[in-house]
């Protein structure tokens, strides 16, 4: 069973929430019925016994990468892009992976290793799922949660960020070897609290790339216009309407690399609108890639919003 199976159900959910899936301590508190002093005590108890047995596992990164490879295979490949758990060691050593709350992760981590035992001891070797990505049906109601249900909340969104960012791979990065996972910070661009009101709203992500990248992608669905994200707020850059002679009609920036910024929006029936953009945000090597690879992304019908 291993080290972390032989923690605590209290200490394995709190540590496995706070130094894997990178929770907030009050989201960890709500999810697990405990106070803030509470968590703090049994993530750090648990890390020094886990410590005990190898004091490497004082390093965040390397005690983060290893509760990754502690994931059971057959959860992780529920979840097709869920996590990229075969380059977990390279995500948790990106230090802006830190600052991202991986909400695909903290699924199965709840589903697979803070709820019950582990089936695989810390370290182990797993091999990575060779899962396709299911097609996403229309979306005219919001996903089957309460607004206060944060179990329901991260299960649909890690789902539906899992399947949208193996479909962006499909397009820009067929080899599966640029991106790693995608990130998550608590902001209006990410997830609008009204879209689990059941008054219409947004939900993104940023697909990240691998250590030495540069090239990063948001993506955005929204229920309508007045919802999606500003065309230029991103990249800076002026946006223009255009028709192209397909009939189809774009909101775009005239910019054609990342280096400057791409930004592509686009509604095929009217209603749902999809936000695109490419930017290179920081130094590194950058993902060859044009307008015209967004705007053939941007046309997939199955970039929607999870149904209920």
């Amino acid at each position: 069973m291993g080290e972390l199976a032989a923690l605590e159900p209290g200490q394995r959910r709190a540590l496995v929430l706070e130094r894997f899936a990178d929770l907030p301590i009050l989201r960890i508190a709500s999810i697990l019925n405990l106070s803030g002093t509470d968590v703090k005590r049994l993530a750090r108890s648990a890390q020094e016994e886990l410590i005990h047995t190898e004091p490497a596992r004082r390093d965040d990164e390397v005690l983060a990468a290893e509760l990754a490879n502690a994931t059971p295979y057959d959860l992780r490949s529920a979840l097709p892009a869920a996590l990229d758990v075969a380059h977990g060691t390279q995500l948790a050593r990106q230090r802006v992976a830190r600052r991202l709350v991986f909400t695909a992760a903290a699924v199965v981590v709840l589903v697979g290793i803070a709820l019950w035992a582990p089936r695989a001891p810390l370290g182990a070797e797993v091999p990575e799922s060779a899962a396709t990505p299911n097609a996403v049906g229309p979306a005219a109601q919001p996903p089957p949660c309460r607004n206060s249900d944060d179990l329901c909340r991260m299960r649909v969104l890690g789902e539906w960020r899992s399947q949208m960012a193996d479909m962006v791979r499909t397009y820009v990065d067929p080899s599966r070897t640029y991106f790693t996972g995608f990130g998550y910070e608590p902001e209006s661009i990410y997830e609008s609290e009204t879209f689990w009101q059941g008054r219409g709203g947004v939900l993104g992500f940023y697909l990240s790339p691998k250590q030495g990248g540069a090239t990063m992608i948001y993506l955005q669905v929204a229920t309508g216009r007045e919802r999606a994200i500003r065309c230029g707020l991103l990249t800076q850059q002026p946006c223009v309407s255009q028709r192209f002679l397909s009939g189809n009609r774009y909101t775009l920036t005239e910019t054609t690399y990342p280096t400057e910024g791409i930004e592509v929006q686009y509604s095929a029936d009217g209603t749902q609108v999809v936000t695109i953009v490419a930017r290179d945000a920081i130094t590194g090597r950058t993902l060859d890639i044009a307008r015209g690879d967004l705007i053939k992304l941007i046309q997939d019908s199955r970039l929607r919003l999870p149904h209920g």
